[in-house]
């Protein structure tokens, strides 16, 4: 965010206490597509024995449960609130979310981005109108000062907003 805004970076720990999604700031959100928590490896619900919901038996029942109602409504919100920027990370199946945007905005169509190295990651970029989606497998995280690892989310946020406006 604070890439995309040219803005000098804060404290990010603080930040993250103090600010992180507030409602109140409203600048931004932060949104699972699946929200029960979970590990990457474990499934802590299959235990559970409910036959009113027994798609928690898997991880992947429960997301195939899910799936088509959070989408729907995160697209939905997307689009009525048509935020300027919309970073959607982490998920397995890319593709399936790329089908998902395709189909609710019919006329639209990804760009792949390469990544470059300890720089940016690859991402799939579509503008909506005012409102820039990305998508991208990373997963944003504090870099610690450490070059060697991760990202530089900061330039990847200045990317967004000089692509934007080309």
């Amino acid at each position: 965010m604070f890439g995309y805004q040219n803005k000098p970076l804060p404290d990010l720990l603080s930040y993250q206490k103090e600010s992180l999604a507030s409602f109140t700031q409203k600048k931004e959100a932060l949104l699972r597509l699946y929200p029960l928590p979970t590990h990457n490896h474990a499934w802590y619900y299959s235990w559970l024995d409910l036959p009113q919901i027994n798609f928690l038996k898997s991880r992947a029942r429960y997301q195939e449960h899910v799936y088509k109602s959070r989408i729907h409504t995160i697209l939905t919100n997307l689009d009525l609130f048509k935020p300027e920027v919309v970073v959607m990370y982490g998920m397995d199946t890319i593709d399936k979310l790329k089908k998902s945007v395709q189909k609710f905005f019919p006329e639209v169509k990804f760009k792949s981005v390469k990544a470059i190295k300890k720089i940016i990651p690859q991402h799939h970029r579509v503008d909506l109108g005012t409102t820039t989606l990305i998508l991208t497998t990373q997963i944003p995280g504090l870099r610690h000062n450490r070059v060697e690892t991760g990202f530089d989310w900061e330039t990847f946020g200045k990317n967004i907003r000089t692509a934007k406006s080309l």
